[in-house]
C-alpha cells in the first residue's frame, strides 16, 4: 500500500537539483543552469535516467520555454534567454526525468526566480514614497488578510498521526496566510463545551507545539485572534483506542516511546526506522504492557531525515514519525583561497579549490561568479544541500530552508523538529481498508531520445495493428538501420539515440505478422498502416500561479541598492517599455468554453495567425501544402529582410517571418524544411496551421513556427478526408539540445580588450567543473569595471553522493 509521498522513494527514484548563476534576473539577461541528476536513495550520480526536461514558467503558469538536457556522469548545462518582450514576475523554473512523472509532481524540482523589468523597477520605485514604501506596506503585509476578510490557514499535527483518548498528545501546528506566508499565532484550545484547556504560541516560522491529554473523544477547537478578528478551527479527531509514538533527542541518541490503549497492549507491534531507504533498525515489541520503548544511536546515522514507522500484527502502518539527524559525521568539504580580496577593474583572478573529503574521492561541481547585486543577500534559499536533505524530502515549501543547516544554536534544531512534525507529518487511518497501488509505471526510464509511437489501421483510425518496424538514420557522418516489432497495443520503441547533430529520420511499418503456413514478403511495405508518433506533453502544473504583489515589496525595497550602481541603468538602458495592463474582474456567469482547436501537443494558447483547412476547403497547388498558406500570410516571403537577400539555409529553401527564419512542425515533430514536412501528409491530412513568432515560438525554441495539425479521427468522419501518409514518416530530429557558451573577454590577449565598457554581472560561469582530493584546481576570471562586490558560489555533488557548498566574496575597485 502507498501510504505517502516518503513511501514511493524507492530504489529506482531520482532527484533533479538546478544550480543557477545567479538569484535575480532582469529582462534581456540569460539565465545559466547546471542540472544534477542524482540517485534518489543515496544521492549518488548515478541515476538510470539521462535525459531531464527543464521549463520556464511564467507567472500565469504557462510553460514559455523548455530545455531537453541530455547528462554525462549525472550532469548537464543550460540556458535560458529572457526576452524583453515578455512580462516580468515571479517565474518557476521545473525539472524533471521522464521516470519521475510515474509519481506525485512534489518530487519535480521547482524554484521561483524574480524576472523584473529594470525600467519598469525604476517607475514604480519613483512612484512610491518612502513613507509608503516603509510603514505602510509592512501594515500591508501584515493585515492582507484584513482587507480582504479571507480566514487565514492554521493546520494541527498530532505527533505520529492521531489523538488518542487518556494518552498524552504532542501536537504540532503551523499558521499561514492568505499570501502563503507564515505569521506567528498565539490562541488557546477548548473542549466541547468550549471550556478553555490550554493556551499555545508560535516560536517559529508560524510554528510551534503544545501537550495535552485528550480526556474524551469528544471534539477539541481552538480560537485565535488575528487581524482584528477572531477565528475557530477544528482540530483533529480524538480516537477511543490506539497507539502513539513519541520522538525524544537525547543529544547522543533518539529515544522512541511506544504507548498504547489497545487491549493487548503493545504486544505484536513491530517498529522499522529508514533514513533514504535503509533499514538503520528494526524491533518486535512482545508483552502486554502500555509501554515500549527503543533507543536509536546517532552513530547509526547519517545527516538527514529518518522515518520512524511503527506496524501492527499484520504489518500494516499505524503511526510514523519523521525526524531529522544532524550528526557530527566529517563531511566533505571545499576551500576557495586567493592571495587577497580586492582587485582592480580588468585584473586577472585566480582563485585555488580544495577537496577535502576522507573517501579520496572527487566531487563533480559548478561554479559561479556574480555581482551581489543581482542576488538575494538577506534572503535565506535553498542550496543543494538543504534541498537534497530537506525540500526534497518533505511536502510543501519551506520557508528559509538554509536557516536549518546554517546555525547550531538549540533553537535551530528545536525549530528543524517543529518542521519534521508539521510539512513532516504522516497519518495512518485506524481500520481503514487496504488499497493495494495500482499505479503502473507507464513513464519508461530515459537514457537518450526515444522514438516511439503506435501503428493504426489505415481502415479504423483508432484501431491499433501489429506490425514489424524499422528505423532507417543518416546524416553526412552516420548511417544505421534497427528493426523491432510491435508490442501491447500495436506499441513500438526504438529507446535511447544520442544523436550529437541534426539527422534524418525514416520510420517504416512493414507487412504486418502472420500466422504459420501463410507467405508474405516482409519486407514489403504495407500502405495500409498508419504510423503515429508519440509527441511530448509537459506534466500538467498543480501548483499556484505566483503571485507577483506577494514578492514586489521585497524587491522594491532592494531596488535602493540596486539603483546605485549606476552600470546597471546604462546596462539596461535602452531596453523597450512593455506595461501590463490591470486584469477585469467579470461577474457574469458564462457556459463553459472548449477550444476546437487545442491540442495537447500545443505549447501556446494562441497563435499570431491560423488557416483552418477544414471550414476553406483548401486544395494544395500541386505536391506543395503548405504553398496556400505560406502565400496567404501577411510577412512570410523567402527574402529575408535582415540579410537583403532571398536566402538558402543548407541548400535548402528557407522562409523567413520579418526576418526571422521560420521552423516548420507536424503535431509537434520538427522538420528541418517545408519541402521534407510535404513529403509526409497531403493537403486532406491538414486540419489547421498556426504561425507563431516572438515569445510565442520560444516555446518550440526558435523566433518564428509555423505548426501544422493533422486532422483527428472525428475531423476525418467529419469531413471524409483521408489520413497521414500510409506506411512510412520521415522527419528531422535537430540532435540533442547543446547549451550556448558562457562569454567573458580575455584581456590579456586582446579578447574583449576593445569593450567600452564592461558591465558584466555574472563574471564567469563554470558549469562543469572536477575537483579532486590529491591536487588544487584553478578558477581563473577577469574583473569587469564597476566598483563593486561579488559572490564566488560553488555548488556540486561527490562521487559517494554527499552534496558540498561553499561561498566566498571579493571586491573590484574602491
Amino acid at each position: 500500500m502507498d501510504h505517502s509521498l516518503y513511501d514511493q522513494q524507492n530504489e529506482n527514484m531520482e532527484k533533479v537539483y538546478i544550480h543557477f548563476d545567479r538569484d535575480n534576473y532582469f529582462l534581456g539577461d540569460q539565465m545559466w543552469f547546471k542540472v544534477y541528476l542524482l540517485d534518489g536513495v543515496n544521492h549518488s550520480p548515478y541515476a538510470k535516467s539521462k535525459v531531464v526536461y527543464v521549463e520556464l514558467i511564467d507567472p500565469d503558469n504557462r510553460i514559455v520555454d523548455i530545455r531537453t538536457i541530455h547528462l554525462v556522469n549525472g550532469g548537464g548545462e543550460g540556458e535560458f534567454g529572457l526576452d524583453i518582450g515578455t512580462e516580468s514576475g515571479v517565474y518557476t523554473v521545473r525539472a524533471y526525468t521522464n521516470f519521475m512523472r510515474n509519481f506525485d509532481d512534489s518530487f519535480f524540482f521547482h524554484k521561483k526566480m524574480n524576472i523584473n523589468s529594470f525600467k519598469q523597477l525604476k517607475k514604480e520605485q519613483q512612484e512610491i514614497t518612502s513613507e509608503e514604501q516603509g510603514e505602510g506596506d509592512r501594515k500591508e503585509a501584515r493585515n492582507a488578510l484584513e482587507s480582504n476578510g479571507l480566514k487565514p490557514d492554521l493546520q494541527f499535527f498530532p505527533e505520529g498521526g492521531s489523538m488518542i483518548q487518556g494518552l498524552p498528545a504532542r501536537i504540532g501546528f503551523k499558521a499561514i496566510n492568505d499570501a502563503g506566508q507564515s505569521f506567528d499565532v498565539q490562541g488557546v484550545i477548548l473542549d466541547h463545551r468550549e471550556q478553555e484547556l490550554i493556551s499555545f504560541e508560535s516560536s517559529h516560522a508560524g510554528m510551534g507545539s503544545f501537550t495535552i491529554v485528550p480526556e474524551t473523544s469528544k471534539d477539541l477547537k481552538a480560537k485565535i485572534r488575528y487581524a482584528g478578528k477572531e477565528y475557530y478551527y477544528e482540530l483533529p479527531k480524538v480516537l477511543e483506542k490506539g497507539v502513539i509514538i513519541r520522538v525524544i533527542d537525547r543529544g547522543d541518541s533518539y529515544q522512541i516511546n511506544l504507548q498504547s490503549s489497545l487491549k493487548q497492549g503493545v504486544n505484536g507491534l513491530s517498529l522499522i526506522g529508514e533514513q533514504r531507504g535503509v533499514v538503520i533498525c528494526r524491533a518486535n515489541l512482545t508483552g502486554n504492557k502500555e509501554q515500549g520503548s527503543l533507543k536509536v544511536p546517532f552513530s547509526t546515522l547519517d545527516n538527514g531525515i529518518v522515518k520512524f514507522t511503527v506496524f501492527d500484527k499484520n504489518n500494516k502502518p499505524i503511526c510514523e514519525r519523521l525526524v531529522f539527524a544532524a550528526t557530527n559525521r566529517t563531511r566533505p568539504e571545499v576551500s576557495l583561497e586567493s592571495a587577497k580580496k580586492n582587485f582592480e577593474q580588468r585584473e586577472f583572478i585566480e582563485f585555488d579549490l580544495s577537496l577535502m573529503n576522507d573517501s579520496g574521492l572527487p566531487a563533480n561541481v559548478s561554479v559561479s561568479v556574480t555581482d551581489m547585486t543581482s542576488n538575494n543577500v538577506a534572503d535565506c534559499d535553498s542550496d543543494i544541500v538543504s534541498y537534497l536533505l530537506l525540500d526534497s524530502e518533505i511536502r510543501g515549501d519551506i520557508e528559509n530552508p538554509c536557516y536549518y543547516f546554517e546555525t547550531e544554536s538549540s533553537e535551530r534544531k528545536r525549530d528543524l523538529d517543529l518542521l519534521m512534525m508539521t510539512q513532516g507529518w504522516r497519518n495512518y487511518l485506524w481500520n481503514q481498508e487496504e488499497v493495494s497501488d495500482q499505479r503502473s509505471q507507464l513513464f519508461t526510464v530515459e537514457t537518450g531520445k526515444d522514438f516511439k509511437g503506435s501503428i493504426r489501421s489505415s481502415y479504423n483510425y483508432d484501431k491499433t495493428v501489429h506490425s514489424e518496424v524499422s528505423l532507417t538514420y543518416k546524416n553526412g557522418d552516420i548511417f544505421g538501420h534497427d528493426e523491432s516489432k510491435t508490442f501491447g497495443k500495436g506499441r513500438f520503441l526504438f529507446p535511447g539515440y544520442t544523436f550529437k547533430d541534426s539527422i534524418s529520420i525514416i520510420i517504416e511499418a512493414k507487412k504486418k505478422l502472420v500466422k504459420k503456413g501463410k507467405k508474405a514478403n516482409s519486407n514489403e511495405v504495407n500502405r495500409d498502416f498508419y504510423i503515429v508518433m508519440d509527441t511530448f506533453a509537459s506534466p500538467s502544473i498543480s501548483f499556484e500561479p505566483s503571485r507577483l504583489s506577494q514578492d514586489r515589496k521585497r524587491v522594491l525595497d532592494r531596488y535602493q541598492e540596486i539603483q546605485d550602481a549606476e552600470y546597471l541603468e546604462a546596462l539596461y538602458a535602452d531596453q523597450p517599455d512593455y506595461v501590463k495592463l490591470d486584469g477585469v474582474e467579470v461577474r457574469a456567469k458564462r457556459e463553459p468554453y472548449v477550444d476546437p482547436y487545442r491540442r495537447k501537443t500545443m505549447r501556446y494558447a494562441q497563435p499570431r495567425f491560423r488557416v483552418d483547412y477544414k471550414k476553406e476547403n483548401i486544395v494544395a497547388l500541386g505536391n506543395d501544402v503548405l504553398w496556400t498558406f505560406l502565400n496567404r500570410t501577411p510577412g512570410i516571403s523567402r527574402y529575408n529582410p535582415r540579410l537583403s537577400t532571398q536566402s538558402t539555409v543548407a541548400g535548402v529553401d528557407a522562409f523567413y517571418y520579418r526576418g526571422s527564419r521560420i521552423v516548420f512542425f507536424l503535431d509537434g515533430i520538427r522538420f528541418s524544411s517545408a519541402n521534407e514536412l510535404n513529403n509526409v501528409i497531403t493537403a486532406n491530412d491538414v486540419s489547421f496551421i498556426d504561425l507563431l513568432s516572438g515569445p510565442q515560438a520560444t516555446v518550440y525554441l526558435c523566433e518564428a513556427a509555423v505548426v501544422v495539425y493533422t486532422k483527428t479521427a472525428e475531423e476525418r468522419l467529419a469531413y471524409g478526408n483521408s489520413g497521414p501518409r500510409k506506411g512510412i514518416i520521415n522527419f528531422n530530429y535537430p540532435g540533442i539540445y547543446k547549451a550556448k557558451e558562457f562569454y567573458e573577454p580575455v584581456y590579456d590577449t586582446g579578447k574583449g580588450g576593445d569593450m567600452e565598457d564592461d558591465y558584466r554581472i555574472t563574471l564567469h560561469w563554470e558549469p562543469t567543473l572536477k575537483l579532486y582530493t590529491d591536487r588544487k584546481t584553478k578558477l581563473s576570471f577577469y574583473a569587469a569595471d564597476p566598483d563593486a562586490k561579488y559572490r564566488i558560489e560553488l555548488e556540486g555533488i561527490t562521487l559517494e553522493g554527499y552534496p558540498v557548498r561553499v561561498q566566498t566574496y571579493f571586491e573590484v575597485g574602491n
